[in-house]
């Protein structure tokens, strides 16, 4: 079976989605857990690989509690502008909770790549029936494909000459961070 290897940029080219209506240009980082996130600027809200209740006993699984905020959209974890899942390891996603959240909030933009989606619709039968929600980004080997979703602009690369799954989120013209984040997964 082909392994698809992917890195998922999201890059806020001039940034008018998220900084060019924000005075003091503050991005707010919530960590969740393990690789989970959530970007808040004064505009948009961007959650990355947050619901997932298997660290693999390494990494750190967030209490329930914190999952029962995101589930039920209490602040800091209200007004979600995009849901995106880099890949589909169980640190990562937890196909259940993610089927119950896009089930239980219709609105939320759910951005990932096939295999994740083939995933999580074969742990939780029907997961596909959300597909109004899904904007799936599966790039061809070495291939980038870029979109804008919610008015959040979006990038999803293969990297076929890595072994491991490699996920950076870049921000551009910020000065904030360049590199966000970067782990070598396998």
């Amino acid at each position: 079976m082909k392994k698809y290897i992917f890195i998922f940029c999201l890059i806020l080219s001039s940034l008018p989605s998220l900084h060019s209506q924000v005075s003091d240009h503050t991005l707010r980082i919530t960590y969740i857990g393990s690789e989970g996130f959530l970007l808040t600027s004064s505009t948009k809200k961007i959650l990355i690989d947050a619901l997932y209740s298997d660290g693999y006993g390494v990494f750190y699984v967030p209490p329930q509690n914190i999952t029962s905020l995101i589930m039920n959209m209490v602040d800091p974890f209200d007004n979600i502008n995009l849901f995106l899942l880099t890949h589909y390891h169980k640190d990562h996603c937890d196909p259940l909770l993610i089927s119950e959240y896009l089930s239980k909030h219709k609105n939320i933009p759910f951005v990932t790549n096939k295999p994740a989606i083939i995933f999580i619709d074969g742990n939780c039968f029907g997961f596909v029936q959300l597909k109004k929600q899904f904007n799936e980004l599966t790039p061809d080997i070495n291939q980038s494909i870029s979109r804008t979703i919610n008015s959040i602009p979006v990038k999803a690369l293969d990297l076929s000459t890595c072994r491991f799954t490699r996920t950076v989120l870049i921000w551009k013209k910020t000065c904030i961070m360049k590199v966000f984040y970067s782990r070598w997964m396998g």
